[in-house]
């Protein structure tokens, strides 16, 4: 389930003692032009509660009754789950009893944490306004949030955890005690081996404190790296890993983009409930394969799928991981090709590498911009660390306008038209004009020695 702070479209949440007051508002977003807003409802008060806690809507609209108690109660959980959304009191003045003053309930009401009202029934125009106003709120609220990426496979043994932590330590040595490493890859889970760590905490210690997970809780429950990385270790067995579904996960990482810059996301090479969260609320997120031609066939079809899912271009970026022009393998043109897009990374094979995850030592550690791996990856670590920087900006530009950022307004498209892939390739192949496209080398350069 998607986070309302991942998505284009904002959410809200319609807690309702009776009936009406969900399909009143239900009712108005069908009939305001253009409306991207979506909207959940609920009955229950810990439904509530945990609809807050694993979704963070925008909003919240609740139904404004004489029973103060119960109504400071719901919002003071609320606000403890979801300290960003906006609470809103929908009321009619002919349910309350003819002795309340109207002003005074409303004063009431803002004293337990009541934000904005609506008076029922609704108007066209008063919704439209409450909308525009969570907008804006939800665009400034944006800049304070991390950027969060995934490193996403159709299949094991391309390096994809490899890709992942290298990134993340790459990014870290940039942004130190800033970066996040959570290896939700959760029953085969190796970040802590590539680190070479032994985290005495891990993703399960986390779901037994979720009651009361919080930023620095979050940050204890880190594994500390040298390089300035923390890392949240998958579980340490398979029955631990068990217990981990993807509502905790989106929880997690939600908490995770309000308490570090950048969060970096390794997952299993299937597309489950936990990485379809990851997902969700990824900013970006990083689809590594091989240039082998069963790989390239399956990774393609990955890739439409995930077009298929929402996740198109201006979330995808491709990574071409352990290139190799041995044995036949397909060139960089040729990869292109077969895929239909363009590729944005190149890693080259180097035996390095291996002896680097064997270690437990990452790579990017000792590269530099002269040796072949490291000067694929130093663009892909500049393209994550700029997200954060590039999300405050937008924040900051979009403030004062009603319409929320959508995914689908990325001008980025799967296209090489205007130029010719075979005729440059090299370490950044982006054929979009952009950050990544830097002066590459030729196909020559990449032998598994360099």
């Amino acid at each position: 389930m998607a986070s309302s702070e991942s998505s284009g479209s904002p959410l809200v949440l319609v807690v309702e003692s009776g009936l009406g007051l969900a399909e009143e508002v239900e009712s108005g977003l069908r009939r305001l032009a253009g409306s991207r807003v979506r909207c959940r409802s609920t009955r229950e008060f810990h439904s509530a509660v945990e609809l807050a806690r694993q979704l963070q809507p925008d909003g919240c609209v609740l139904e404004l009754t004489d029973d103060l108690p119960r109504l400071r109660s719901l919002a003071a959980e609320l606000q403890a789950v979801a300290p960003r959304m906006k609470l809103v009191a929908a009321f009619r003045s002919e349910d309350f009893p003819p002795e309340t003053s109207e002003s005074a309930l409303m004063i009431q009401a803002i004293r337990a944490g009541i934000q904005d009202f609506l008076r029922r029934p609704i108007a066209l125009q008063d919704l439209s306004e409450l909308f525009e106003r969570i907008a804006r709120q939800r665009v400034a609220a944006a800049a304070t949030l991390g950027a969060l990426v995934s490193f996403v496979s159709n299949k094991g043994g391309v390096g994809k955890s490899t890709m992942a932590v290298n990134a993340a330590v790459g990014v870290a040595m940039r942004r130190p005690e800033r970066v996040l490493l959570v290896d939700c890859s959760i029953q085969m889970g190796v970040c802590a081996t590539l680190l070479d760590l032994r985290p005495a905490t891990t993703l399960h210690d986390a779901l037994r404190q979720r009651d009361r997970l919080d930023e620095t809780l979050l940050r204890q429950l880190a594994a500390p790296h040298e390089s300035g990385l923390d890392l949240l270790a998958a579980p340490a067995t398979a029955a631990q890993a068990a217990e981990i579904d993807a509502a905790f996960i989106s929880q997690l990482l939600t908490l995770a983009r309000r308490t570090y810059d950048i969060v970096i996301v390794d997952t299993f090479p299937l597309l489950d409930g936990i990485v379809m969260a990851a997902l969700d609320l990824s900013t970006r997120a990083y689809v590594v394969l091989e240039n082998v031609v069963p790989t390239l066939i399956g990774g393609a079809a990955f890739i439409q799928l995930l077009k298929q899912l929402g996740f198109g271009p201006d979330v995808v970026r491709v990574v071409l991981n352990q290139y190799t022009t041995a044995a036949g393998n397909p060139s960089l043109a040729d990869t292109e090709r077969r895929l239909e897009l363009p590729i944005d990374f190149v890693i080259p094979a180097h035996r390095k590498i291996q002896s680097a995850a064997n270690l437990g030592r990452p790579f990017i550690l000792s590269a530099s911009r002269w040796w072949q791996p490291g000067k694929g990856m130093l663009p892909l670590v500049t393209d994550i660390d700029s997200l954060r920087a590039a999300g405050e900006r937008e924040a900051s530009a979009s403030v004062g306008s009603s319409s929320p950022t959508d995914r689908s307004a990325a001008p980025r498209e799967w296209s090489r038209t205007g130029s010719s892939p075979s005729s440059n390739p090299g370490t950044t192949v982006n054929s979009q004009s952009g950050p990544n496209n830097a002066p590459r080398s030729t196909d020559a350069d990449f032998g598994e020695d360099s």
